[in-house]
């Protein structure tokens, strides 16, 4: 094969490899937002609540949007991406949708200077964060309400939520996630405004 031919098909085969790399699906971000209420604490005199560790199941510990397949089974889009951790993003979110949930000063969102005196802590854990192949979005979580101090627990509660995406899109799926974290927030505020602090 001369120069000249073997010059023009590397040519030809960067091409191929370039269009190839352009055919590509571009990647998608997606985030979490705070739900619209559904309960609301008027009147709270306890201490501020810090939002604490937020733990996830170890499969969700990626940047890419997992849903649950069958048993045993996952479904990882590596084209559709969580804009930040995932931990991170439910951390700030359910904080976001306690505070509006309970009076103004009550909560703590994440990276707010922490009170020096009485405060509650509430630390999560996710047992169940997805949405399935359909769209059904489950959430599981074991959640505690202690003295930030002390670690003294003032309660711990299990609480289960649902949530139905309108399609299957990633978009709707953010939603319907976000949804779930806001009755999760419904569930905490009611219980935080009769836990009896330090």
């Amino acid at each position: 094969m001369t120069y000249r031919a073997t010059t023009g098909l590397i040519l030809v085969l960067m091409t191929m490899a370039l269009n190839g790399c352009g055919s590509s699906p571009p990647t998608e971000f997606i985030t979490l937002d705070s739900a619209v209420p559904h309960y609301s604490v008027r009147v709270y005199a306890g201490p501020p609540v810090i939002v604490g560790r937020m733990t996830l199941p170890p499969e969700l510990d990626r940047l890419s949007l997992v849903r649950r397949a069958q048993a045993n089974r996952l479904n990882i889009n590596g084209v559709v991406k969580w804009a930040a951790p995932l931990d991170l993003l439910v951390r700030h979110t359910l904080a976001v949708d306690l505070a509006d949930r309970l009076p103004p000063g009550a909560v703590i969102i994440p990276g707010e200077p922490q009170p020096r005196k009485h405060a509650l802590l509430l630390v999560v854990v996710f047992n169940r964060f997805s949405a399935d192949l359909s769209g059904e979005v489950k959430l599981q979580a074991v959640w505690t309400l202690m003295e930030a101090t002390s670690g003294k627990v003032l309660l711990t509660r299990t609480s289960s939520v649902t949530a139905s995406a309108a399609s299957t899109g990633a978009g709707d799926l953010a939603v319907a996630l976000s949804q779930s974290l806001g009755k999760l927030s419904d569930v905490m505020a009611a219980a935080i405004a009769n836990a009896k602090g330090p």
